[in-house]
């Protein structure tokens, strides 16, 4: 680790904590230059057997996820990302998920040389992946401020209360509970009193799927957003502040992945 006064040191991140995003698509071929040319990503085909291949992403020299093939979507499903996050016993974990009312959507599944992941639906429908590393590498600890990286992950649903309480359950998240004034309750996931992921409510009326997201940091939302739809991106919430946090907008990649960007004023 450098010894400058301003190096930035680094962390190994806990169980609990979003480390991998994947991205299921029809479409490949189409979202590559989309994130390579928003993001600047890295985008490294792997040929994985049987024909499929998959697009490991590495973002400032970090591994960090990939792009997935996946011509076996069901009918009506768009492209979306899944979130993956790290867990000590991925059995364990599996088990308190489907006692406490998730499903299983793939059971626990070897990553030849990585480790073993599994997904579950919660008891809302929302998909989370659980990842059982070998390793855990270490993350710079300004990581999360860097453009192109992942830096939030939030959960939409119907029924927070449930969807709060099951991943306590699973994962032993904290939640802390935020009023947002009209928008209602934003929940908080706290770790050594830091959050870095959070869960809302769809407003009534809204008739979607309760889904996770990725927010992803950049330096200039607008710019961003601009790029994007120049790209083919279609606009889902046009950029606007988040007063004490951020600035913010939330796009869909042309195969209908959604995700947002984020510029933090927080500093972290």
């Amino acid at each position: 680790m450098s010894e400058h006064p301003h190096a930035h040191p680094a962390y190994l991140p806990g169980p609990g904590r979003f480390v991998w995003h994947d991205l299921m698509t029809r479409e490949a071929e189409v979202v590559q230059p989309f994130y390579e040319g928003l993001f600047g990503w890295t985008v490294t085909p792997l040929e994985m057997g049987g024909g499929v291949v998959y697009r490991a992403l590495t973002v400032n020299g970090k591994a960090v996820g990939g792009i997935v093939q996946e011509p076996n979507l069901p009918e009506g499903v768009p492209s979306h990302w899944v979130s993956y996050v790290l867990v000590e016993d991925l059995d364990a974990c599996v088990g308190r998920g489907t006692a406490a009312g998730g499903t299983v959507l793939v059971p626990p599944h070897p990553i030849p040389g990585k480790g073993r992941f599994a997904m579950l639906a919660d008891p809302t429908g929302a998909a989370i992946a659980l990842l059982e590393l070998d390793e855990v590498e270490e993350v710079p600890a300004d990581w999360h401020t860097r453009e192109g990286s992942f830096c939030w992950d939030e959960l939409h649903t119907r029924d927070a209360e449930r969807a709060t309480g099951w991943y306590s359950e699973v994962l032993g998240w904290t939640w802390k509970a935020s009023d947002m004034g009209p928008l209602g309750t934003y929940w908080l996931v706290l770790e050594d009193g830091k959050d870095h992921a959070g869960c809302m409510a769809f407003p009534p009326g809204v008739e979607a799927p309760s889904a996770w997201m990725p927010y992803i940091a950049v330096d200039d939302v607008d710019a961003c957003h601009a790029r994007a739809m120049e790209l083919g991106a279609k606009c889902w919430v046009a950029p606007q502040d988040i007063p004490g946090v951020g600035r913010f907008a939330v796009l869909a990649d042309p195969s209908g992945g959604t995700f947002a960007v984020h510029r933090s004023t927080q500093g972290h």
